[in-house]
């Protein structure tokens, strides 16, 4: 992943706040290749199981919502 692809992954990741974002963009011409690795997947996979709780969640209200079945 080239560093303009970094920064955008950066710059949309929902787990990070304003400041953390800023500090990893800042920190990216000094990081090395396994360190830029480590970030990549650490991203990737929060995002990850960011979108499954949310389906956990949305199915959860489902439920929650639905009248329940008769027996």
């Amino acid at each position: 992943m080239d560093s303009s692809q970094l920064q955008a992954l950066i710059q949309k990741s929902t787990l990070l706040t304003e400041t953390e974002r800023a500090y990893w963009l800042q920190q990216l011409p000094t990081m090395t290749p396994p360190h830029i690795e480590t970030l990549e997947a650490i991203l990737a996979e929060g995002e990850t199981i960011h979108i499954e709780q949310k389906v956990q969640d949305y199915f959860t209200a489902v439920k929650q919502a639905a009248p329940p079945l008769p027996a």
